[in-house]
C-alpha cells in the first residue's frame, strides 16, 4: 500500500483484504503513530493485539466489509494534525477499515467504545499520535470516486 499527501510519499506492509477495503462504500483510515525507534518485537506485540480484535469483532459485524492493518515502512512517516509538543514523524501502525456505511461504522464504536483496540494499543506502548479519516465514496458513472469527510484528504494505490 502506498500513502501519498501532497509532499511525500510513504509505505505501509498491510495484511489483510486491501481490494475488498477499497471497494466499501466507506473507509476509516486510521494511523497510530509510534516512536520511530520502535523494534520489531514491539511491533509484533502490537500486531498479534490487534489480529484477535479483526477476528473476533470486526469480522462478526456484518457492516464491516473487509479489514486490513500494518506497519509503516519507513520510520519518519508525517505527522498529521499535530498539536504543540508532538514529534514531526514516526514510526505508523495503520488500520483500513471497509464499511457499508458512517451511520454503520458510529453504531459499531457506540457498542464497543470508541477507540476499541487503538486504546488498549496506548496503553501497553508510547503512542505520539494517533487520527482516523473516513473516506466516503460516490459513485460517478461506472466509477466509485472518493470524497473525504474532512478537509486534507488522502490518496490510496494498492
Amino acid at each position: 500500500m502506498i500513502l501519498t499527501h501532497g509532499v511525500f510519499v510513504k509505505h505501509v506492509l498491510v495484511e489483510g483484504d486491501m481490494p475488498a477495503v477499497l471497494k466499501a462504500p466507506v473507509m476509516a483510515v486510521t494511523l497510530v503513530y509510534l516512536p520511530s525507534d520502535i523494534s520489531q518485537a514491539r511491533k509484533e506485540k502490537v500486531s498479534t493485539l490487534v489480529g484477535p480484535f479483526v477476528h473476533q469483532k470486526l469480522d462478526a459485524c456484518a457492516d464491516v466489509k473487509a479489514a486490513a492493518f500494518g506497519w509503516s515502512v519507513e520510520n519518519d512517516f508525517p505527522l498529521f494534525d499535530r498539536e504543540a509538543g508532538d514529534k514531526d514523524t514516526g514510526t505508523v501502525f495503520a488500520a483500513f477499515v471497509g464499511w457499508s456505511s458512517v451511520d454503520a461504522l458510529k453504531a459499531f464504536r457506540e457498542a464497543n467504545g470508541d477507540r476499541g483496540v487503538f486504546g488498549k494499543i496506548g496503553k501497553m506502548e508510547k503512542v505520539t499520535h494517533s487520527l482516523t479519516r473516513l473516506i466516503q465514496y460516490r459513485e460517478f458513472g461506472n466509477s466509485k470516486v472518493p470524497s473525504s469527510t474532512r478537509r486534507g484528504k488522502y490518496l490510496f494505490a494498492a
